[in-house]
């Protein structure tokens, strides 16, 4: 048996209690200079949306252009109907996050968590 939809509802509003942040989602724009160089802008398409950082894991090293560089993984929680994807990046505060996977296969439509790297 599954919820009801009064038992959701309750979920989702005690959860919102639980986002004390604010974020924005960033949609990348990537634009070529006068010297063949692409670059990428982010663009705001939604602000001040509720949400929670959470660190899952901090210290790992990946290779970029056979460079060593850290780079920090999180969880950002917020409202289960936000529209945010892959090609999205998202801002808190200061710090931009890469989209690295958001959980649309959860049976409990509750909270949406996204999976992302910090920007460094």
């Amino acid at each position: 048996m599954g919820l009801t939809l009064g038992e959701l509802t309750g979920m989702r509003e005690a959860i919102a209690l639980l986002l004390p942040d604010t974020c924005s989602i960033l949609q990348m724009v990537q634009s070529q200079d006068g010297e063949g160089n692409i670059t990428s802008v982010g663009s705001a398409i939604a602000t001040a949306i509720p949400c929670r950082v959470d660190s899952w894991h901090r210290g790992y090293l990946a290779v970029s252009g056979a460079a060593i560089e850290p780079f920090s993984r999180y969880t950002i929680s917020m409202a289960y109907n936000q529209s945010v994807n892959e090609a999205n990046k998202i801002k808190v505060g200061n710090d931009v996050y890469r989209v690295t996977g958001v959980n649309t296969d959860q049976s409990w439509k509750a909270v949406l968590r996204v999976d992302v790297e910090r920007e460094i």
